[in-house]
């Protein structure tokens, strides 16, 4: 590792270059910059303690962003292996979750793909590792450790998942999907119906609110059932009414899920 220095305005990495280091932030701030149509958008900021690029070397994908220093600032950089090493070092107690949404491993070569996976008990070793993704981008990770995909039946995607997260060495595989949700750890193996609408207002992001439900539900403290409901009724949200929900209009909805179930069992 080394200490490096960046005078205010200088790029520490640019969007879509490859993911070769990771960055702690020591000294100073940093802009990260994604650009859309041509045009610089600020995403955010980076303070002293922070990471930058953490993520690229967990996932093995390119630079998702531009970083520029907003300020003078003085970083540590770190090699892939380096990063992995210290990562979760310096916590104590329980490990702490970890939850990775692979986005679409399609796109990847299988080389990149195999990196990751084995990256993946590193991981495990210090922290709790959860892998969420929808049924066709699992069976890309799936290949690596020689599993076919399932027929889309629950029963055999939940047989799937505990196959899948046990030959990746991790805690928990999450499987979504339009009609249901799946997740396996050590202690449970859950299935949840997604109630499914004939004329949903979007579906792209459906997955990523799915993720944002299901840790919601696991920073509340919830178990896997509670955690899948979750992440089905914030996607169920989304995808009916083109918007991310409120704590509220969430806690609303699932009453209103619950209410029409009642209605049908009837």
């Amino acid at each position: 590792m080394t200490c490096t220095r960046f005078a205010e305005g200088q790029v520490l990495c640019k969007e879509g270059d490859p993911t070769d280091s990771v960055f702690r932030l020591l000294r100073g701030a940093v802009n990260i910059i994604r650009e859309l149509d041509g045009e610089p958008i600020l995403l955010g900021r980076v303070c002293a303690g922070q990471f930058i690029g953490e993520m690229g070397v967990v996932e093995n994908r390119p630079r998702s962003a531009t970083a520029r220093a907003a300020s003078e600032v003085e970083v540590e950089i770190l090699s892939p292996n380096e990063f992995l090493d210290q990562i979760g070092d310096h916590l104590s107690g329980p490990r702490k979750t970890f939850f990775i949404d692979t986005a679409d491993p399609s796109k990847r070569s299988e080389t990149d793909i195999l990196r990751f996976v084995e990256t993946l008990p590193r991981l495990a070793a210090k922290f709790q590792v959860y892998l969420g993704f929808n049924l066709r981008e699992s069976t890309f990770i799936a290949r690596t450790v020689g599993l076919t995909a399932p027929a889309n039946t629950p029963q055999e995607v939940l047989a799937y998942s505990k196959q899948l997260r046990e030959r990746l060495g991790i805690d928990c595989v999450v499987i979504h999907w339009s009609r249901h949700a799946v997740g396996n750890d050590s202690d449970s193996a859950v299935c949840v119906e997604a109630r499914f609408t004939d004329n949903p207002q979007i579906s792209t992001g459906a997955g990523d609110h799915f993720n944002a439900g299901f840790c919601l539900g696991r920073l509340l403290g919830g178990d896997l059932n509670v955690n899948i409901q979750l992440g089905v009724a914030t996607s169920g949200y989304y995808v009916r009414e083109a918007e991310s929900p409120t704590l509220r209009q969430l806690a609303r909805f699932i009453e209103t899920l619950s209410y029409e179930e009642k209605i049908v069992s009837r």
